[in-house]
């Protein structure tokens, strides 16, 4: 059997919990529960693997995962622009978190071009009507 990773093991916990990441679940806003799986991951990683974690160390790594994955998620939605384009690498734990798709939500990002043409329609209506 292959060995995991520190990384790895954070994502399966994770995958097989689901309060921790998925709103819908009854128990995602009981915060009591999350801290007690937290807990319990510190626990196992201390006497399983003899890694020495406290809970707020292994809540930001989780934090720093989820965040990476948001991001090589995002980059791997978009179209690649430009004739110098070069295709990169994918994440190397980027599949291993694919449970998270249905679960996270990109926010549209507007260009300052779109936004300036907003304003400049806005304006154009307010001094119309007045």
């Amino acid at each position: 059997m292959e060995s995991l990773n520190l990384d790895e093991i954070i994502i399966e916990f994770v995958r097989e919990n689901r309060c921790l990441y998925d709103k819908r679940d009854v128990n995602f806003k009981n915060i009591r529960k999350k801290k007690d799986l937290w807990q319990k991951l510190s626990e196992n990683l201390r006497n399983c693997y003899t890694l020495n974690m406290s809970v707020e160390e292994i809540e930001r790594r989780w934090s720093s995962l989820r965040d990476m994955f948001s991001r090589e998620n995002r980059r791997q939605m978009l179209p690649p622009s430009g004739s110098g384009y070069e295709p990169r690498k994918e994440w190397e734990l980027y599949r291993n978190m694919l449970f998270l798709v249905p679960h996270i939500a990109h926010r549209k990002l507007i260009s300052s071009f779109y936004t300036f043409i907003y304003l400049l329609v806005l304006i154009f209506y307010t001094f119309l009507i007045f």
